[in-house]
């Protein structure tokens, strides 16, 4: 193996999914492939997986959970590998894929960042490239169901192409790419970080590209569901935030009152939905959304 490559790794909470991450991996860390693990404040047993089944590993401990996007920063600048692949902690990464990686490298030596086709646990293709966050795409997303709207805010395609961004579960980078962008934007706490790095790679000049024929196991959100409440508030903020540093004043002001809008007919909608059907389910989700609307409104950063 001659990849001169980091693989960044960001944990927290992650006992489920780190161990089948990881002896995917773990075989390749030697002098030309260094895995980095930032762990963000972990309470459960994560820690514990990692020094104990993968001691040779380097991992960072954070006191705190310092956001995705800065420990993915805090791993880059420790490394000094021409590559660095961000990976997520529940990923999987399919049979020979570094030696698929190596020789996709050597047909395009001058890559600066690519994605990579995620697949479900049943094989089915995932949401591997998504279209750069707009208006248009915040309209999509507030007020069509969720199946519906990730149709149109999201790429495929079946062979190797040029996209607007690719997602952040498996995201390769050129090293010096990465550090003239100034790496990861961590006011992004979380979420929306690799579109908003996409889009300042396309603007400097650099290409995005996905390769469809490498393929990664992706248990999708699975880290997120551990805090729903959480998640949509990451979710939500991260996007406004996107379209605030990316837009004009009054696109921002339409972007506001949008996902205002839009939380609340979730609200109400969640809320009927789950009393006339009895779903639980249901009705937890109108709970978050109302958190979210209530930590929305009183963030005065937010506006």
């Amino acid at each position: 193996m001659i990849i001169d490559m980091t693989i960044i790794i960001v944990t927290h909470n992650s006992s489920q999914y780190i161990s089948e991450c990881l002896n995917t991996i773990a075989p390749y860390n030697n002098k030309d492939i260094n895995i980095i693990i930032v762990d963000n404040a972990s309470t459960d047993i994560t820690l514990e997986i990692i020094k104990t089944k993968f001691p040779s590993i380097t991992l960072i401990q954070n006191l705190k959970n310092i956001g995705f996007a800065a420990a993915v920063n805090q791993a880059a600048y420790q490394s000094k590998s021409d590559y660095l692949l961000i990976l997520n902690p529940d990923t999987r990464l399919e049979s020979k894929y570094f030696e698929k990686l190596q020789k996709f490298i050597e047909q395009k030596p001058d890559l600066s960042i690519c994605g990579f086709q995620l697949i479900s646990t049943k094989g089915e293709d995932l949401p591997s490239c998504w279209k750069t966050p707009t208006l248009k795409t915040l309209c999509f997303e507030m007020f069509l169901p969720h199946k519906i709207s990730l149709k149109l805010v999201t790429e495929s395609s079946n062979k190797l192409s040029e996209i607007d961004a690719v997602s952040g579960a498996c995201m390769l980078i050129r090293r010096e790419t990465f550090e003239k962008l100034g790496g990861f934007d961590d006011r992004f706490f979380m979420y929306v970080e690799d579109l908003d790095f996409c889009l300042r790679a396309r603007k400097t000049g650099y290409q995005v590209f996905i390769n469809p024929d490498i393929k990664v196991v992706h248990h999708v959100a699975k880290s997120s569901w551990q805090d729903m409440q959480g998640f949509f508030f990451n979710i939500y903020t991260s996007k406004f935030y996107f379209l605030r540093k990316h837009y004009s004043t009054v696109k921002v002001g339409l972007a506001f009152i949008l996902i205002i809008i839009g939380l609340k007919l979730r609200i109400v909608t969640y809320f009927i939905a789950g009393v006339l059907l009895f779903n639980t389910k249901l009705l937890r989700l109108s709970k978050y959304h109302i958190f979210v609307l209530k930590k929305i409104i009183t963030r005065t950063h937010f506006i």
